[in-house]
């Protein structure tokens, strides 16, 4: 994950006052959470038809080509993304608000 990126993770979920190695554990178990999310979201929206294709592409581990199948059978693929990744940092930033009180 590019360091600005984290950093501004780290800023906005007010995890900043953590020590360094848990906010890497934060981050990574977020991560990890976040992946599993947009993976199972996706896997709902791909044709029937299409699973097997798709398999197939998920075993070849080539991010470009399963970006472009995500991309061109899954409709709205970026606009989902940007919702799933948007509705989980509101959900950390709520929960983390919840832990501070």
């Amino acid at each position: 994950m590019p360091k600005k990126l984290k950093e501004n993770i780290i800023k906005n979920l007010g995890i900043d006052q953590l020590p360094e190695d848990k906010k890497e554990e934060v981050l990574m178990l977020m991560t990890e959470a976040l992946l599993k999310r947009i993976l199972i979201t996706t896997l709902e929206k791909i044709p029937a038809n299409k699973k097997e294709e798709f398999d197939e592409i998920f075993k070849s581990k080539d991010s470009e080509k399963i970006n472009e199948f995500l991309s061109n059978n899954v409709p709205d693929y970026e606009k989902m993304l940007k919702n799933e990744i948007e509705n989980f940092k509101e959900e950390m930033k709520s929960t983390v608000n919840e832990l501070q009180k």
